[in-house]
């Protein structure tokens, strides 16, 4: 019986252990993930005791990772322990309505955020008319914070949107948007001293995907890529097609690479530093939309360079389709897309103070 137990256990993709009364483990169903006859018991966050009618959950930290431990009474004194991480636990949240529950208290936030920003705009006008730099100096040292946390919002808002909704797909090409883009990232960029250089192919790039979620992943890549690289460094980001070798099929790349802030210890190590302290949700936002389109991101870190490659299905239209690609020479965006690239820009030119 105890075989035909072990058979099924290996059937799970996550680490499940069967523990005994005192902890210690008697199966994982992970090779060397833990050794018969480990205790668990002081790996638990706090003081925990196991329950023969209810199924618990607690805090374990094994070899320097936390998991949610979900440890359920089985037989003879044996207990199902099963281990889940922080991706495990936010693929199965997508499952459920917790982020419909979470919108409208970030919808609320952002709306009162957004209303602060606007009156302490106004006063700043005001003061600035009436000649009080003491006062408006006050206020101004407000405005980056409150950006930062405007910032935030939008990110999460839209990370959760891409996790909530099934989004409508359009025929993009992306050269056209990243050249689009480009020119309104320098143009904020100038006055501090900083811009982007893109390399691209002559050819259209088409794929098919939100136009949104590709702007949001676009301007997250390329305002890490500037924050995270020296001043007198120029992020590139190049743009060209691929030929997958196993499937055949046609990728679409887009590539941000920068400089990173590079220092030197006593003992002669290099260290990579960050300009400042942002998210942390620009990489999760990317990753989502490459997956969202069958795609994936490669992150390569080497030589004092970063590289982020996000690579997307090739959109091609099939023989005898009437479908019309519009190229009107101008890139169109909707209300709300330009709203959230006036916030990246207002970040950007935040983030850079007063350089020029």
């Amino acid at each position: 019986m105890f075989e035909r137990i072990k058979k099924h256990l290996r059937l799970f993709s996550n680490p499940v252990l069967l523990i005994d009364r005192d902890a210690k483990c008697v199966y994982c169903n992970r090779k060397n993930f833990c050794k018969t006859g480990t205790s668990l018991l002081k790996c638990f966050h706090q003081p925990f005791v196991m329950h023969d009618n209810r199924v618990d959950e607690a805090l374990l930290i094994f070899k320097g990772k936390s998991y949610c431990a979900r440890i359920s009474p089985f037989i003879e004194n044996l207990f199902v322990c099963e281990l889940f991480t922080t991706d495990n636990i936010m693929r199965m949240a997508e499952r459920t309505d917790i982020y419909a529950k979470i919108v409208p208290l970030l919808f609320s936030v952002d709306n009162n955020v957004t209303i602060v920003r606007d009156k302490l705009e106004s006063i700043q006008t005001m003061l600035r008319r009436d000649n009080q730099p003491d006062y408006y100096e006050s206020l101004a040292a407000l405005e980056k914070p409150l950006v930062k946390v405007e910032m935030l919002i939008k990110n999460i808002s839209e990370y959760i949107n891409m996790c909530l909704l099934d989004s409508d797909k359009d025929v993009i090409d992306v050269r056209e948007l990243i050249a689009d883009l480009q020119n309104r990232v320098n143009d904020t960029l100038a006055s501090r001293g900083r811009y982007i250089y893109v390399f691209d192919t002559m050819d259209m790039l088409c794929i098919s995907a939100n136009k949104r979620h590709l702007i949001i992943a676009l301007l997250n890549a390329v305002q890490n890529a500037v924050y995270y690289s020296p001043m007198d460094s120029i992020p590139v980001v190049t743009l060209y097609d691929e030929r997958q070798e196993e499937s055949g099929e046609r990728m679409v790349v887009i590539q941000v690479e920068n400089d990173m802030i590079v220092s030197v210890d006593e003992n002669g190590n290099y260290r990579y530093e960050l300009n400042d302290i942002h998210t942390g949700l620009g990489i999760p936002i990317i990753k989502r939309f490459a997956e969202d389109v069958g795609g994936k991101v490669i992150i390569e870190n080497s030589n004092g360079k970063f590289r982020l490659s996000v690579k997307i299905p090739e959109y091609r239209a099939e023989i005898g389709s009437t479908y019309q690609f519009n190229s009107s020479g101008a890139v169109q965006y909707t209300v709300e897309e330009m709203q959230i690239i006036n916030v990246f820009m207002r970040e950007d030119i935040f983030f850079y103070g007063d350089y020029t």
